[in-house]
């Protein structure tokens, strides 16, 4: 099991694109992942579930199409999010770098929401963000082993709407996971509606990229507050991000641009990103910090009036 495992992060590592370049090396990869990929899918548990931090007990969370994101939710005022606010928007590359607790602890106290990708969770990881006031949700994109493997939104406030959607790699099936959730605000009718994006990766097109993508953008236009849409896109081609400016910008969502901007970068294209509406940028950089393959990025929003 331990070898497969071995065998799958280094051929889903992205930074195996990053090295080769080039539309063969595309093509060799997601050969490669189609072969691999579906053994590794044997030894995988895949379900539509979310858990929360607080009881580590995955359950069966609504699917994003079929929430109504303009509730108006009674609050304590210490679970509102104030006017300004910062986020912190970070592949975590499932835990693996030894540098990534120290990179963490280094940055929350300076943030109110994270949204992260490639998370790994159990109750050893849940302790680190309960411990240091933080909460919220996972994905349980596939478990294995014990652990389970998405993508999380935690803050240092409640969350009151939590959705999931999960969609497979199509050569391979092993899913990536979308989690969307809801933040009150002080003297606002609807909430601060967060959307942490894992896209696929693998395909030879966009079609199947884009698909993920069209029922988040539904969302975003039937919510009527602010809106935060970020992660890792997987956007390691000039057509996959030409296709998101032209999405993201159909719906409204305005692109955070970093300075400084140390994103991982693949065949020229960044790879995660930060779209938003509703709010005004206070600043915004990306990190090289150390504790995974890709680099953290930070966001200071300010409500608009």
């Amino acid at each position: 099991m331990k070898k497969m495992l071995n065998i799958y992060a280094a051929i889903f590592n992205i930074s195996t694109l990053r090295k080769a370049g080039g539309l063969l090396a595309v093509v060799l990869v997601v050969v490669l992942a189609g072969l691999v990929g579906r053994d590794y899918l044997q030894s995988l548990t895949v379900t539509t579930q979310v858990y929360d931090l607080t009881t580590g007990i995955p359950y069966q969370g609504p699917r994003c199409e079929r929430v109504e994101s303009n509730q108006r939710v009674t609050t304590k005022r210490a679970d509102l999010l104030a006017n300004e606010f910062s986020l912190l928007v970070w592949n975590v590359y499932k835990y693996q770098d030894p540098e990534w607790p120290q990179t963490l602890m280094d940055l929350l106290d300076s943030h109110d929401i994270a949204v992260l990708q490639e998370a790994r969770s159990d109750a050893t990881f849940s302790q680190f963000w309960l411990q240091r006031g933080w909460q919220g949700y996972g994905s349980s994109a596939f478990s294995q082993d014990g652990h389970w493997f998405g993508v999380q939104n935690l803050a240092k406030v409640t969350a009151q709407l939590v959705c999931v959607e999960l969609t497979p790699e199509p050569w391979i099936q092993i899913p990536k996971s979308t989690l969307t959730t809801l933040y009150p605000l002080a003297n606002r009718d609807s909430g601060l509606l967060v959307i942490n994006v894992h896209g696929i990766n693998f395909t030879l097109g966009t079609a199947e990229w884009e698909g993920q993508l069209l029922s988040l953008f539904d969302l975003v236009e039937r919510h009527h507050g602010p809106v935060i849409l970020a992660g890792d896109f997987n956007t390691w081609s000039a057509s996959r991000q030409l296709s998101l400016s032209q999405l993201v910008a159909n719906v409204g969502l305005n692109e955070v641009t970093f300075s400084p901007d140390h994103r991982l970068v693949v065949m020229g294209e960044a790879l995660d990103h930060v779209y938003y509406k509703g709010l005004e940028v206070v600043s915004a950089q990306a990190l090289a910090l150390p504790g995974s393959d890709h680099f953290p990025m930070e966001v200071r929003f300010n409500l608009q009036d």
